[in-house]
């Protein structure tokens, strides 16, 4: 059952100031999650809006590289 919504992108990161593009598959391991809980947006879809209607969480690369799942919810 999906849960999650991961966006893949770009992120500044908060490090080294440099851009980097955070992959789909890149993102459910740092966020620890469970592949088939997810369904991965990819950068360039042009159907991505229609998740937004949905009751998913949904996901983003992070600057800081935080990505503890316990405080998703709190930031947005």
């Amino acid at each position: 059952m999906i849960k999650y919504i991961i966006h893949e992108g770009y992120i500044i990161s908060k490090n080294d100031g440099d851009a980097h593009f955070i992959k789909g598959e890149q993102l459910i391991k740092l966020y620890r999650l469970k592949r088939s809980e997810c369904e991965i947006i990819r950068y360039n879809d042009k159907r991505k809006h229609l998740w937004f209607k949905s009751n998913y969480i949904h996901l983003y690369p992070k600057f800081d590289g935080n990505y503890n799942i316990e405080k998703v919810g709190r930031e947005f």
